[in-house]
């Protein structure tokens, strides 16, 4: 039989497999029902961690002068492992650095301002962007600070970059998904785990047993207590064990009956026997008539080696009693013929049958053929 996957590991890929399906389904639902994208769920922790950086940035921006912005955010860059920019409407940089920015960031920033007015709401105003040639991923976000010099706000667009959104923690942070990840496994093995186990160990309890019964150990018993079909199977399992054992004492019961039966005949001739050797002379008629056709028994069942004595015994008892040329002496000779023949003594057979043959022409009185002798 081909080797296949356990049972728990199916029941565990098929829970796996129900969950999967089951988070599909509810992605599909949050999407129609309340507009929300799966994309959502990976990209929201990103803008949150930008608004907050923004946040930290405007304060200190505040207190920080023009020329020293660029060193501002430097440390930034090499804090989060990103690199930031700050531009104005335009695209302009508002450090002493300035900010190469593609041409379709630079045209989204102004498009924002536009339509957002200087001062752009920061949910409203922060958009994502994927450019090409190397491969770059942007969030920008709107950011406003005050100044010890001016009495207004002074409005711009906080840029951030990265060559990678997925192996970046500042865009996408995985230990929230590996927690997620562990609670879901902690769940799946506190509620699927005790049934698995359960099942598993009644089945394997079940194979080893009906292995055993395979053996020929009817006494086997399982001791499953279940109320489920595993249960019922083991409950079956049981009554079968006790049906085949009542069938084995049975046939083992009716074989030593056969056997008993089969060698009664013995027995009784062997008594019979005995008896006529104490209350009859050794040489008597009746004595090889006992002998031979206890002989004949033992031929029947290919036990030679304890007919050839007494097929011999009963012979000269007749040859004794009868004489050499009685025909009952041809008959034991041929009988003795018979024994030799099968045991493959092939020599001694065919003289045993040329002087029964003889013999029995002789009462006969005529000079016929061995096929035509009665």
């Amino acid at each position: 039989m081909r080797a296949g996957l356990s049972l728990t590991w199916k029941i565990a890929m098929l829970a796996i497999l129900t969950l999967v399906m089951l988070t599909v389904v509810l992605l599909i639902f949050a999407g129609v029902q309340f507009r929300i994208s799966p994309e959502n769920f990976i990209v929201a922790p990103t803008l949150n961690r930008v608004l907050s950086v923004s946040g930290e940035l405007a304060q200190d921006l505040g207190e920080t002068p023009v020329e020293s912005r660029a060193e501002l955010l430097e440390q930034l860059s090499k804090q989060y492992d990103v690199d930031f920019y700050l531009v104005d409407g335009n695209g302009n940089s508002l450090t002493r650095t300035p900010a190469a920015l593609p041409k379709e960031i630079v045209d989204e920033i102004g498009q924002r301002f536009r339509n957002g007015g200087p001062r752009p709401a920061p949910r409203r105003g922060i958009f994502r962007a994927t450019t090409g040639s190397p491969t770059r991923y942007w969030v920008s976000v709107p950011i406003r600070w005050r100044t010890a010099d001016t009495s207004g706000l002074t409005s711009g667009y906080l840029v951030v970059m990265s060559d990678s959104f997925i192996g970046n923690q500042f865009f996408f942070d995985p230990k929230p998904w590996l927690a997620l990840t562990l609670a879901l496994t902690i769940v799946f093995v506190s509620v699927w785990l005790p049934l698995i186990r359960s099942l598993t160990g009644a089945i394997t309890e079940m194979t080893h047993a009906t292995s055993r019964i395979a053996e020929g150990q009817f006494d086997t018993r399982l001791e499953i207590r279940r109320g489920d079909e595993v249960g019922q199977l083991a409950s079956s399992i049981n009554r079968m064990t006790t049906t085949l054992a009542g069938f084995v004492k049975g046939q083992k019961r009716f074989l030593a009956d056969i056997a008993h039966e089969l060698c009664a005949p013995i027995a009784r001739m062997q008594m019979a026997l005995g008896i006529l050797e104490q209350n009859l002379p050794p040489e008597h008629f009746g004595t090889a008539s006992i002998l031979n056709n206890l002989a004949r028994l033992y031929y029947r069942r290919a036990r030679y080696t304890e007919a050839e004595p007494l097929y011999l015994r009963s012979l000269a008892i007749l040859e004794n009693t009868l004489g050499s040329d009685h025909p009952a002496v041809a008959e034991s000779l041929r009988n003795l013929a018979d024994l030799y023949r099968a045991e493959g003594r092939a020599g001694e057979a065919e003289a045993l049958d040329q002087r029964s043959v003889v013999i029995r022409r002789a009462a006969h009185g005529s000079s016929k053929t061995c096929n035509d002798c009665p």
